[in-house]
């Protein structure tokens, strides 16, 4: 998700995440981002624009509820030390949506998601009664 107005440094960021084929989702302000943080489930909040600390703050803490992290892409910024955040962020929302994707529950083309009848009976009845007390 990245934040901030429109102008030069959005377009460039934007366009580097799309090439590496990251999702985008563009917002214009830090409240507007809050609101579709849940929604969007974005892996990293890039915010494009100084933002005042109780609205960067506030964006902090939405975006740690929903696991992404905060990064900051100044638009002084450019040659390698933009190119050293730009793939520092893309690397971070790969390795982030990797490891998401991994903890995801897995369910089978053949037999639907995981449900606690199927589980039980991959148990024996006996292994899920052992170690209950009278």
């Amino acid at each position: 998700m990245i934040v901030g107005p429109s102008g030069p440094n959005a377009e460039r960021v934007t366009a580097a995440l799309e090439q590496a084929r990251v999702k985008v989702v563009r917002v214009g302000s830090s409240p507007v981002a809050c609101e579709k943080l849940a929604g969007a489930m974005p892996q990293v909040v890039i915010l494009i624009a100084r933002e005042l600390p109780p609205l960067k703050h506030e964006l902090e803490d939405r975006a740690s509820a929903v696991g992404a992290l905060v990064m900051e892409v100044d638009e002084q910024l450019d040659g390698d030390a933009y190119e050293d955040i730009v793939n520092d962020i893309i690397t971070t929302a790969i390795t982030r949506k990797m490891e998401r994707d991994e903890v995801a529950p897995k369910s089978s083309p053949d037999k639907g998601p995981p449900s606690v009848e199927r589980n039980a009976e991959m148990l024996d009845g006996d292994e899920v009664d052992d170690g209950w007390e009278d």
